[in-house]
């Protein structure tokens, strides 16, 4: 089984899937995760190009076939909060146009490999311009994480929270804070994992 990560940070999305044995490739540009282990570092701001010539390997060629697809673009031109791009620009009178080339070069790529499943994560404050991009609603909601995709519904309640005790690592000055904060939770990479992994069992032993 192969997982393609997009804009994977500190790796959150897929490390069920690594704990499980799956092929897992990791793609981000930050040099701060360079060391995560299955990342490589990728600008995926081109949106026009053949998957092949984005990340460089042979894992999306029809021989390789990826079962899933995950992509957390950026969030920080769609949340809310009080220092975020757009609150700044409203209080200051001034437009604002989020940067919707990462969105768009996720579904590109989904679309180039037709993948089994997909799934595209964001924050609620993506939710109404992620919607009119994709031509979906989200799939599913777990607490702050808005997902949209093919994939089956993953077993966690829309009123998930993050247990207590996971931030106290979120320092003002640590320069993976906000990379920290995006992580995606460990239960639902699991969730998904087991979600999938019953779906594809189900397909096999009808």
């Amino acid at each position: 089984m192969r997982m393609l990560d997009l804009f994977s940070g500190l790796g959150g999305a897929s490390e069920a899937f690594v704990q499980a044995g799956w092929d897992v490739l990791r793609l981000d540009n930050d040099p701060l995760v360079a060391d995560i282990p299955y990342t490589e570092m990728q600008n995926l701001s081109r949106v026009n190009d053949e998957p092949s010539s984005i990340i460089g390997i042979q894992m999306c060629q029809k021989e390789y076939p990826l079962d899933l697809v995950w992509a957390s673009p950026p969030c920080k031109d769609f949340t809310r909060g009080f220092a975020a791009p757009a609150p700044t620009a409203q209080r200051e009178g001034r437009d604002f146009e989020p940067d919707m080339n990462p969105l768009r070069t996720a579904k590109h790529l989904i679309d180039a490999i037709n993948p089994d499943w997909w799934v595209i994560e964001n924050v609620s404050g993506a939710s109404k311009i992620f919607s009119h991009e994709l031509g979906m609603p989200p799939r599913q909601i777990i607490g702050s994480h808005f997902l949209w995709g093919v994939f089956p519904r993953i077993a966690m309640d829309y009123t998930w929270k993050r247990p207590k005790g996971k931030c106290q690592d979120w320092n003002m000055n640590d320069p993976l804070r906000s990379t920290k904060r995006a992580k995606i939770p460990l239960e639902i990479s699991q969730k998904l994992l087991e979600a999938i992994t019953q779906q594809r069992t189900l397909k096999d032993f009808p």
